[in-house]
């Protein structure tokens, strides 16, 4: 099975970029990502980095083609060591509470 660590990343899609991996349609690929904060467990570090957001890849599928839908299917989702979560000021349904970013850290036990 191919693979492709959270390292290949981007933060914006745009038409012509360069895969970091190429698949098969129907093969099976184990994807790494990261949080929205890289892996950043320190809330005051978060409240400055809060709208980079990566996404792995970008994934090149052969024979896929521009209007195409791909169907994809999450065989297991294992968690890391933790993650960190943001409620935005000026965004999401409590954006009226949160007059400024308010960064939560959480961690996993057991997975």
């Amino acid at each position: 099975m191919k693979s492709l660590d959270r390292e290949h990343h981007i933060y914006m899609l745009e038409p012509g970029a360069t895969p970091a991996i190429t698949i098969d349609s129907g093969e099976e690929l184990m994807v790494e990502t990261w949080d929205a904060f890289e892996g950043v467990q320190d809330p005051e570090i978060i409240g400055e980095k809060y709208l980079k957001g990566p996404a792995s890849g970008p994934i090149f599928v052969n024979g896929a083609e521009p209007g195409d839908a791909l169907k994809v299917d999450f065989i297991s989702i294992t968690p890391k060591e933790g993650a960190a979560h943001m409620v935005m000021p000026g965004r999401g349904f409590l954006d009226e509470e949160f007059p400024e970013g308010f960064p939560t850290i959480m961690s996993f036990k057991d997975g």
